[in-house]
Order: C-alpha cells, then sequence, then structure tokens
C-alpha cells in the first residue's frame, strides 16, 4: 500500500513539473512572437 502512494505521489508532481515548464514555455514563444511582430491578436 505504501508504494502504491509513492508511485502516486511521485506521478503527481512530475505532471506539477511538466505542467510548469510547459507553461513558461509557451509563456516565453507568445512573448518572442509578438516582439518579432508576428502577434495576430487584436
Amino acid at each position: 500500500m505504501g508504494r502504491a502512494a509513492v508511485k502516486t505521489l511521485f506521478i503527481g508532481l512530475l505532471f506539477a513539473a511538466g505542467g510548469t515548464v510547459t507553461t513558461i514555455a509557451v509563456g516565453r514563444a507568445a512573448v518572442e512572437a509578438e516582439s518579432a511582430g508576428e502577434g495576430g491578436g487584436a
């Protein structure tokens, strides 16, 4: 039972870290695109 809980916690931490890294990467790409004049938004 303890090993299953540790595995679940580890997987949750991986998802949390992966989500943060992805958010940062998307944000940086958006800033670079806008500074290059490619921002097609309003």
